[in-house]
């Protein structure tokens, strides 16, 4: 397909997009997508049919006004979808699912900044949000018949003014943001402190010059890993916790202490600090804060976007009300929807803890 008619489809998409029927369009509804492609057909004769719907495709999730899709972006895409389907019409069903996740940084190194095709588009950062809703909306509904207590505008029902939740809505966006952006790196320099402070409110990390302040409250986790050099955390009563270097140490903060826990070697090592207690670790130090803090030993495989998998096959029922099961590949609406609640198919107690979620919750203080 030339750059003249990648133009024209995308002045027509956006055309569409804009009038009044365009704006029912859905990026939560990968159906939408057939819906776009056949009122732009009529614009261009496309070399082939998984061309047109790429370009489409790219022109609704990518970054506004940033000129027309790049042709490396648009060959690296007829790859990958060439990778996980063998027919075209497969093919064709995934470039929704494909394009969001490349969009959102699979796949490719994201570069700093906003607005062009080599940062993160943020369209498909819309439609991974929309991919996460439908889970959110069903926890919280679980959530309101299970727990006592549990906040009305929380419960999965729309408002008088917007169609959807706004708490499910929020709460997606918070989410899909830590999928595709699981984790960011932070440096203590030489001389540079940072200390963990217990309360009744929890426990508070903050940096010598205030840059950086964090509470996690009880019931909450937080989750480091500790890149290339070991560091030292000095407790206030003395004790000197090691954190070696390539591995993960867990804040579990409860009502009335932290623990600090590190896995080495396939022991768990630990210290406690309690009410009023304070801990310091001393530059330099090189960690990255996870943004999901389950702390459970399948967060990377489960939990970031990168770790999706569009040729793992799994088991899942075909027939409604029956038990009729299929092999079939695991769709992103699929992937993000059990990171979310966990990897049962229906929402239970001890899966649901292992979603992401869960600890979110924990940290707005709703759990």
């Amino acid at each position: 397909m030339t750059d003249d008619q990648v133009s024209v489809i995308q002045q027509t998409v956006e055309r569409v997009l804009d009038s009044k029927a365009g704006r029912s369009f859905d990026i939560g509804a990968p159906a939408h997508l057939a819906t776009l492609v056949e009122a732009v057909r009529s614009a261009v004769t496309p070399a082939t049919e998984e061309a047109l719907w790429i370009v489409v495709a790219m022109c609704w999730l990518g970054p506004w006004r940033a000129g027309i899709p790049p042709l490396s972006m648009r060959e690296q895409l007829h790859q990958l979808l060439r990778q996980y389907a063998e027919d075209e019409h497969a093919r064709l069903m995934r470039v929704m699912e494909t394009v969001i996740a490349y969009g959102c940084g699979k796949w490719r190194q994201v570069q700093p900044g906003a607005g062009g095709w080599e940062h993160r588009w943020q369209g498909a950062m819309r439609g991974l949000v929309r991919a996460a809703e439908p889970a959110i909306a069903q926890a919280n509904r679980w959530l309101a018949a299970h727990v006592v207590g549990f906040p009305k505008d929380r419960q999965g029902v729309p408002t008088e003014v917007f169609s959807r939740n706004l708490a499910d809505w929020s709460d997606a966006w918070v989410l899909g943001i830590h999928l595709a952006c699981p984790e960011k790196p932070f440096i203590l320099h030489e001389d540079e402190n940072l200390t963990l402070e217990c309360s009744t409110q929890g426990v508070e990390f903050f940096t010598t010059d205030q840059d950086y302040q964090l509470l996690i409250p009880p019931g909450a986790k937080g989750v480091w890993d500790i890149q290339e050099n070991p560091a030292v955390i000095e407790l206030s009563h003395g004790q000197t916790f090691p954190l070696p270097a390539q591995t993960t140490v867990n804040f579990i903060v409860r009502d009335d202490d932290v623990l600090l826990k590190v896995a080495t070697e396939g022991r768990d090592h630990q210290a406690r600090l309690r009410m009023g207690d304070t801990a310091t670790l001393t530059g330099p130090a090189m960690l990255r804060l996870r943004a999901c803090t389950c702390g459970t030993t399948h967060c990377i495989e489960r939990h970031r976007l990168a770790a999706w998998d569009p040729e793992q096959r799994v088991q899942k029922t075909v027939a409604e009300g029956q038990q009729t099961k299929k092999e079939v590949a695991l769709t992103l609406w699929d992937y993000v929807a059990s990171a979310i609640k966990g990897p049962q198919a229906t929402i239970k107690t001890g899966a649901f803890v292992q979603g992401m979620y869960f600890p979110l919750l924990t940290q707005e203080g709703v759990m």
